[in-house]
């Protein structure tokens, strides 16, 4: 084996894997012209919220420190919004746990949990979460520091506020988005906090004096 055969077998492998990088950049960059053009063809849907199944869920919310939040919605057709999904799950996982804070989404420190489940074998997206303070806080403070991440997912289902490659827009129109939100909610059927009149931050400082 020579130098020279060793540089040639080097610059072949190079070449190979930089082929496949730019095959994967193409195939990417087409994907999202893809969705960019399936965005423009979407329509935000702008029914109000039918008030019957408002009160119901009115009826279960500021009764404590905490709230809770249940929602189900339809994912659009296509192989290309649900690739699109995946990538919002995989880059927001990833930003919780290396970017983020432990604790905190962004900046906002008011959730105790909150999960995205794509229920299997069907087109339904679901979405649960216990968080401190209102509904309006919230979801006010998703829009103002989290709409990015929002946006990646939902935009994916049926009736969301108008979107742009995929995580710009979207949520950035509040009151659309609002009530885009409220009509995804059901009745939470069961809840169980552990600390119903403690925010997270009374609740971090107490774990803090625990562990001395």
């Amino acid at each position: 084996v020579t130098f020279t055969n060793i540089a040639i077998a080097g610059t072949s492998l190079l070449l190979s894997v930089l082929g496949l990088l730019a095959i994967l950049a193409l195939f990417v960059g087409l994907c999202f012209l893809a969705l960019r053009r399936l965005e423009d063809k979407d329509q935000p849907a702008s029914t109000p919220v039918e008030i019957g199944a408002l009160e119901k869920i009115l009826a279960h919310e500021d009764h404590t420190a905490q709230n809770n939040l249940t929602a189900i919605s339809t994912m659009k057709a296509g192989i290309l919004r649900r690739l699109a999904l995946r990538l919002s799950f995989y880059l927001i996982s990833i930003s919780a746990q290396k970017v983020f804070r432990p604790g905190f989404l962004a900046t906002i420190n008011t959730i105790h949990f909150a999960r995205w489940v794509l229920l299997p074998g069907t087109n339904r997206l679901m979405f649960f979460s216990n968080y401190g303070g209102s509904w309006e806080s919230y979801l006010e403070d998703f829009i103002a520091k989290a709409s990015a991440g929002l946006t990646g997912v939902w935009s994916n289902t049926d009736g969301y506020p108008r979107t742009r490659w995929l995580f710009l827009d979207g949520a950035r129109d509040g009151d659309r988005f609002k009530r885009w939100a409220r009509r995804q909610q059901v009745p939470t059927l069961f809840w169980y906090t552990a600390y119903p009149n403690l925010n997270t931050t009374r609740i971090r400082i107490n774990s803090r004096i625990r562990r001395g």
